[in-house]
């Protein structure tokens, strides 16, 4: 753990020096050491952290370095087709793992960091990278393929902010290349674009999100009074159901109470007159906050089907969440008390779910 720590606190150091700096080429060196720390760590570690490098990630290098293209295709298929690529670049070059490992790393730290630069005008970038590092970063020494598309799609999100359309559109199609969920990106852009056009009634949806969400908790009971009472035909018993959806309600408690716990603070500030003046593309991300919501629940139903809300959680925690120190009067002991508590919040987040329950197999650090 202490490995992760100072990690994260040189990081944030470095980042912070970085918008501090007017000169170009300074900020660009310390925003250097604040992307290579962390991707140091990722690269430096054994192969026990994080349980989806033995599941393929491990295979996946073996292959690419010791045999031709055509026989790595002709084992993992041609889905993912830009994270093949990008493995078999590395592999040629470099036969250590580990240094794939690092550049895998490297990349995200990159393009979460454009992100949250491009963000910058609205949210202070060490704070955004810093929230990055406590909940991503640890989510990636899992997720190999998801976890580079999630990057890309958090730099994608970052660029529709500013109304870049084409090149949301050009990293939209880099993280469906990496991983195909990466298409949920089409939905967030459809998002944005009914967001920006009608005035939100921000309860009416409130509403119907939570409605949703209670309908995902109440299916299986509901199936199976329906089923009792003869409403719908027996095959559409629990049993008819059993093998598309997840029996054993494999829940991260602790994340769906986080999420909620936003979802109301989200709903709550909402009332405020003044929002729209003082929280940018609050309307938009309003729904992102919800949607995550709806999708991080489906996981009751259906496996792993939790992991799209990936697309939508990291968007509000980077780019909303920081945004509500603007609540506060305008002074620098404000603004930084909220901080601490958001950090603080986090932190907690981070050690309950990555520490104690230990969450993709990323603790404790072990150096290979």
């Amino acid at each position: 753990m202490v490995e992760y720590i100072i990690m994260m606190i040189l990081s944030v150091f470095f980042c912070l020096l970085a918008s501090k700096f007017s000169n170009k080429k300074i900020s660009i060196i310390f925003s250097f050491c604040a992307i290579l720390i962390p991707a140091i760590i990722a690269g430096n570690r054994s192969l026990d952290i994080g349980t989806d490098i033995n599941i393929y990630g491990n295979y996946m290098h073996y292959v690419a370095s010791n045999f031709d293209m055509g026989y790595f295709f002709s084992i993992f298929g041609y889905s993912d087709i830009l994270f093949s690529l990008f493995t078999i670049a590395v592999a040629k070059i470099f036969q250590d793992i580990h240094i794939y490992l690092f550049l895998l790393q490297f990349l995200n730290c990159i393009l979460v960091y454009k992100a949250c630069w491009n963000y910058k005008d609205n949210v202070p970038v060490w704070i955004s990278y810093f929230l990055f590092l406590l909940t991503l970063y640890f989510r990636q020494l899992n997720l190999l393929r998801q976890g580079l598309a999630i990057s890309f799609s958090i730099l994608a999100t970052s660029y529709l902010l500013k109304n870049k359309n084409k090149k949301f559109w050009f990293f939209t199609i880099l993280s469906t290349m990496m991983h195909i969920s990466g298409i949920l990106l089409v939905l967030i852009y459809f998002v944005n674009k009914f967001s920006n056009k009608k005035s939100d009634r921000h309860i009416f949806f409130a509403i119907i999100y939570f409605s949703l969400v209670a309908l995902i908790f109440l299916f299986l009971p509901t199936l199976k009074l329906v089923t009792t009472l003869g409403i719908l035909p027996s095959k559409y018993t629990f049993e008819y159901f059993a093998k598309y959806i997840n029996i054993h309600h494999e829940l991260d408690n602790l994340g769906t109470f986080f999420k909620l716990f936003w979802c109301c603070i989200t709903l709550l500030l909402a009332g405020k007159v003044t929002i729209k003046e003082k929280v940018k593309d609050f309307n938009f991300l309003f729904h992102i906050v919800f949607l995550d919501f709806i999708f991080w629940n489906l996981n009751i139903h259906i496996h792993y089907i939790d992991r799209l809300s990936f697309y939508f959680g990291y968007v509000y925690m980077l780019f909303l969440l920081p945004q509500y120190s603007k609540f506060f009067k305008k002074d620098f002991s404000n603004q930084f008390l909220f901080y601490i508590l958001l950090i603080v919040l986090f932190v907690f987040y981070w050690y309950v779910r990555f520490v104690f329950q230990n969450a993709g197999a990323v603790y404790p650090y072990v150096h290979y």
